[in-house]
């Protein structure tokens, strides 16, 4: 359990998405990321388009591949082609970049934990009993 059990923000999920909502919060406000998972989730891919790389130019190192056309099978097998520049984000670089900015501003990630909920006091904010890590 941490030491200092205070945080403005705690993010569920350490994969691309909690990681970049962390990375930008965590300039501003005391943010700590809990992960179920014993390492970081890299398992999946995460693609962007040409207008989100151009509104964040410091992303740009981390696209892996770019695509002029994106086939998508959904859940029902029904095939979609979509047209226009899709980026591929190498997603370990990415997330490295996302945890060392965290880091970098003074938040906290934390590995093989489950929330269950929180409780309000008087004091503020608290974990829960069945709070595990």
């Amino acid at each position: 359990m941490p030491n200092d059990l205070h945080y403005d923000v705690i993010v569920l999920g350490a994969g691309v998405a909690g990681l970049s909502l962390a990375s930008e919060l965590s300039p501003y406000l005391k943010v700590l990321v809990l992960e179920r998972e014993t390492h970081l989730p890299i398992r999946k891919f995460w693609l962007t388009n040409h207008k989100s790389v151009e509104l964040n130019p410091e992303l740009r190192p981390f696209i892996d591949s770019n695509y002029t056309q994106m086939d998508i099978i959904a859940y029902d097998l029904s095939a979609f082609r979509c047209h226009g520049s899709f980026y591929l984000w190498d997603t370990r670089k990415l997330t490295e970049y996302f945890v060392n900015k965290i880091n970098g501003a003074g938040g906290k990630i934390m590995f093989d934990c489950t929330f269950y909920s929180y409780q309000n006091s008087h004091h503020g904010d608290l974990p829960p009993k069945n709070w595990s890590s």
